[in-house]
C-alpha cells in the first residue's frame, strides 16, 4: 500500500510524486515487477496524471522503474549487477571516509552519532524497519558530514536505492540487531581511532546483502 509522505511547501507536483514514489519503492511498499498506474497514484495523491508521468520518466532514468509501451509502468525487478556496483562504489568511498573520521572528528558529531544509536535502538525494540532504515541512513551520513564528504553522499544517491532494496529486504527477513551492533562497532572505533577496526566493521556491514541476494 502507497505510503503518502506530507507535500512540503516549496515542492511542484512533479517533485513530490519523484519522492513519494521513490520513497515507496525504496520501502518495498511498491514491490519488485509491480504494475503501477498513473490514474491510481494521481488519485492516491490527489494530482493529474501529468506530473506522476513527468516522475514516471526520472524514475525509468535511474532505472528504478521500467516503463513498457502497451502494457505499462511496472518497478524495476532488483538487478544484482546494480546492487554488487553500488555496493562497490559506497565500499570505496565510505573507507576513504571512514579513514578521514578515524583521524578525529568533533564530540558534536561523536554526541550526534550517540543519539542515532539511541534512536535505533528504540526503533529495533517496537520492531519498526521503516524509522530503522532511517536512522541507518542518518547514521552513515552523519558520519560523511563530520568529514566534510556530505555532497559526495548525496551524488550516488540513485544508484544506492538499488543497494538499499536489498538491505531493506534483509532487515525484514533478518534482524536489525545485527546491522546495530555493527553500527556501535563503527563508532567504538572511529572514538579510538582505529582505523584498521573501522575498516574491518565497514566491509562486512555493507557486504552483507550482497553476498544474501543471489
Amino acid at each position: 500500500m502507497l505510503e503518502i509522505l506530507p507535500r512540503e511547501k516549496s515542492e511542484t507536483a512533479h517533485q513530490y510524486a519523484f519522492r513519494v514514489l521513490r520513497y515507496n519503492i525504496l520501502h518495498l511498499n511498491l514491490a519488485p515487477g509491480q504494475l503501477i498506474s498513473e490514474s491510481e497514484i494521481g488519485e492516491q495523491l490527489n494530482m493529474s496524471r501529468t506530473p506522476i508521468r513527468e516522475a514516471f520518466k526520472d524514475l525509468e532514468k535511474a532505472h528504478i522503474v521500467q516503463i513498457e509501451p502497451q502494457r505499462g509502468t511496472f518497478v524495476s525487478e532488483i538487478d544484482n549487477n546494480l546492487v554488487s556496483d553500488a555496493c562497490f562504489l559506497r565500499l570505496t568511498i565510505e573507507r576513504a571516509v571512514m579513514s578521514i573520521a578515524c583521524k578525529g572528528i568533533s564530540a558534536d558529531y561523536i554526541s550526534q552519532l550517540d543519539e542515532n544509536l539511541f534512536l535505533s535502538s528504540y526503533y529495533i525494540s517496537r520492531g519498526d524497519v521503516d524509522k530503522w532504515f532511517l536512522q541507518d541512513d542518518a547514521f552513515h551520513r552523519l558520519i560523511f558530514r563530520a568529514c566534510g564528504k556530505e555532497q559526495i553522499y548525496n551524488l550516488f544517491d540513485d544508484i544506492m536505492l538499488h543497494f538499499n532494496r536489498v538491505r531493506i529486504m534483509n532487515l525484514k527477513e533478518v534482524n536489525m540487531a545485527l546491522a546495530h551492533k555493527e553500527h556501535i562497532e563503527l563508532l567504538d572505533a572511529i572514538k579510538r581511532c582505529d582505523e584498521k577496526q573501522a575498516l574491518e566493521v565497514l566491509e562486512r556491514h555493507l557486504t552483507y546483502c550482497v553476498t544474501h541476494c543471489n
